[in-house]
């Protein structure tokens, strides 16, 4: 299995779109509303925000190929506050790490978040933040070894 990871270009927003939308509600609390986490979906995973997204100097997002096949992505916006992380200068935040269920434990999202982590940090960023849904150990633990 070979991953490779790319910059990605307005022709992948479809496929991210694809991504996201069967991934979001994985990760939400079990007692999320199916009706919310559609909404959100709907309004907020959509080709539009993605283009706006890929198109944008103040984020970067890559996505990993296996065998060709668009398996995952990941997004980091570039000066992004946290508000409870008030006193952050020259800080990125890793906005979505979302990898198909079948690549799941594949190493996609390691090679994902290291490289994020090596291009965020090119300009001169020296801190980078993201939220989790705190009842999601897998994506703690995950995040952790970062």
């Amino acid at each position: 299995m070979e991953i490779a990871v790319k910059t990605a270009i307005i022709e992948d927003a479809s496929d991210i779109v694809n991504i996201a939308k069967a991934t979001f509600a994985l990760a939400c609390p079990s007692s999320a509303d199916p009706g919310e986490i559609e909404k959100y979906i709907s309004y907020n995973l959509n080709t539009e925000y993605f283009e706006n997204v890929i198109s944008s100097k103040a984020a970067y997002i890559a996505c990993a190929f296996v065998d060709g096949e668009m398996a995952g992505f990941v997004v980091a916006i570039y000066n992004s506050s946290c508000e409870s992380l008030a006193n952050l200068n020259n800080a990125a935040e890793i906005q979505k790490l979302y990898i198909r269920p079948k690549f799941h434990g594949k190493e996609i999202a390691y090679k994902l978040m290291t490289s994020a982590i090596a291009e965020i940090t090119k300009p001169g960023i020296d801190t980078i933040w993201l939220g989790v849904y705190s009842n999601n150990i897998k994506a703690k633990r995950f995040y952790s070894k970062f």
